[in-house]
């Protein structure tokens, strides 16, 4: 009774069948094992595993240093590393006449694969992972195929599929996380998506505010954007641009800046070239914040608009809104409470999670918000931004539209526009096209959205990853 099988796999000099079989009558033919291993199977076995091994090992000391970045295409290298070998192996292989191993590591390629792509696209991570499972299934139902009938069962039994049952082990934790996390967040803001469910029942269910809330949708839709996506943009080079062309004065060479390619031309955007430096971002919203905010004095002055105020014993309560009407020259001015830059790590959050380290999508580092009585007075405040002639309207997010899916954002709207204000002062500092975000909220929604309940919607975009 024979209880180890051959099999030339280059791999594994033979395995164990354990299956009681009946021998034949007949002396069988001689077979001869090869007792050196081959260049192929050292590739394949030994060197593949010893340097995966390494980086992985790099890859796991990096994330501890706190590179995620740098971790993750470490990791996105040693599994193409890996697949390249697997690849390299299988030729070895063939060219050494070994056949069956040359099939078994094709077989594995693409487990390997799937894996790749799971980690570069990491959006179907999850689809990836499952065809990854699926296809190291595949592989050890073939490798079964190719043993002879008689030991095919003990072939499975010896030869479980570990890494595909590690794989869906994974996916499996992961889809219940993920399910846990997204339960526990909406619970976090129930009773905040209630509150704005309700408000914005009422405003609806007002004729005279429906029908204002129809004629802002109109006005969205006429006003004219720009065909491009919104993304952070430089300025465009000296030496790409003509003078001509574009009435511009050509001013005194610099030569140095001229050679380093660093002399822009003002009032013009590269669109081949988007900002890829957060530190760039925030240097121009800092020179920029300024100018924006006598433009937002100027836009709530002639819409009614409101300011949150500070308390004066410095103990806050709840949230104070006043025209600005009403404010601007009285000591009352100086309890206004303006809007800052956007903290640098929740920019950091939002260019990791949300836009894919792509810098560029990052709109509102400098972001102020404009708060309204009613929706007539909102709608008053888009007419007169969109008629300021300093200001270029990049993109509008209305999230008063009926269309709009308000558990987006838990329940909370407001109408966010991206501009970018070209006058002199923002040409002469180079800030001219940065591009900043301006809220209109109305008071109903900003005096739900409290400093705790701002605090519960942070736990809830942390807890669903946005």
């Amino acid at each position: 009774m024979p209880k180890w099988l051959s099999i030339t796999t280059g791999a594994d000099v033979a395995f164990y069948a354990g299956k009681r079989v009946s021998l034949p009558e007949r002396r069988g033919k001689v077979v001869v094992f090869q007792t050196t291993a081959s260049r192929a199977w050292f590739l394949h076995r030994v060197l593949r595993s010893l340097i995966c091994c390494v980086l992985l090992t790099l890859v796991s000391m990096v994330a501890a240093a706190g590179r995620g970045h740098e971790a993750r295409w470490l990791a996105k290298f040693t599994m193409a590393f890996s697949l390249a070998i697997q690849c390299v192996s299988g030729v070895c292989f063939a060219l050494e006449g070994s056949i069956l191993a040359m099939i078994e590591c094709f077989l594995w390629i693409p487990t390997y694969l799937t894996v790749v792509l799971a980690l570069f696209w990491e959006k179907r991570f999850l689809h990836f992972l499952l065809l990854s499972v699926v296809a190291d299934v595949a592989a050890v139902s073939v490798q079964a195929c190719l043993v002879d009938g008689e030991y095919t069962a003990s072939f499975f039994r010896n030869n479980v599929p570990v890494q595909g049952c590690v794989l869906f082990c994974l996916m499996l934790w992961v889809k219940v996380s993920r399910w846990h996390a997204l339960q526990k967040s909406r619970k976090l803001v129930e009773k905040d998506q209630k509150q704005y469910e309700r408000v914005w029942t009422m405003h609806v269910g007002c004729d005279r505010e429906e029908a204002t809330l129809r004629l802002l949708e109109n006005k969205v839709a006429s006003i004219n954007l720009r065909g491009h996506v919104c993304r952070q943009h430089e300025r465009k080079r000296f030496n790409e641009i003509t003078s001509v062309s574009h009435g511009w004065t050509t001013q005194t060479p610099d030569f140095l800046l001229d050679s380093l390619g660093f002399r822009t031309v003002p009032n013009t955007i590269d669109l081949s070239r988007p900002v890829t430096s957060l530190d760039q971002l925030y240097a121009c919203a800092s020179v920029v914040n300024a100018i924006v905010l006598d433009k937002l004095k100027t836009w709530a002055l002639q819409s009614d608009g409101m300011f949150p105020l500070e308390s004066a014993s410095g103990v806050q309560t709840e949230l104070e809104f006043r025209r600005w009407s009403d404010v601007e020259g009285t000591q009352d001015e100086e309890l206004v409470k303006w809007s800052c830059l956007k903290k640098y790590h929740r920019a950091t959050e939002k260019v990791t999670r949300s836009y894919g380290y792509d810098t560029s999508r990052l709109l509102d580092v400098c972001r102020h918000a404009i708060i309204f009585e009613t929706i007539k007075d909102l709608s008053r405040c888009l007419d007169v931004i969109v008629g300021d002639t300093d200001v270029s309207i990049e993109r509008i997010k209305n999230r008063f539209s009926r269309a709009y899916d308000p558990d987006e954002s838990a329940g909370y709207r407001d109408f966010s526009i991206n501009l970018r204000l070209v006058t002199p002062e923002t040409i002469a500092l180079g800030v001219e096209a940065h591009v900043c975000e301006v809220q209109l909220i109305l008071k109903s929604f900003a005096n739900i959205k409290t400093l705790n309940g701002h605090k519960r919607y942070i736990a809830w975009r942390n807890w669903r990853g946005l």
